[in-house]
């Protein structure tokens, strides 16, 4: 939450969790919807994917585009 750390697009929350969980920023990827969690990711230093958005418009920010999260989890399971 926002009492936690600084909003997206600082990298802060994620940075916040990767060290909760003793992970490399290279062990995750930051799922969103929109541009700052893209930025969020890549700030980080993990990839990015691109979810609920019916095209790619930062495409050299999401290292992946599904078009939503029954895909990912698809994708996941395949």
């Amino acid at each position: 939450g926002r009492d936690e750390a600084e909003p997206k697009p600082s990298p802060a929350g994620l940075q916040y969790f990767l060290r909760r969980w003793q992970v490399e920023p290279s062990q995750v990827v930051m799922v969103g919807d929109y541009r700052f969690d893209l930025e969020c990711g890549r700030a980080a230093g993990s990839r990015t994917l691109l979810v609920n958005a019916p095209d790619n418009p930062w495409p050299d920010m999401a290292c992946w585009h599904l078009a939503d999260c029954a895909a990912v989890l698809g994708r996941w399971r395949g």
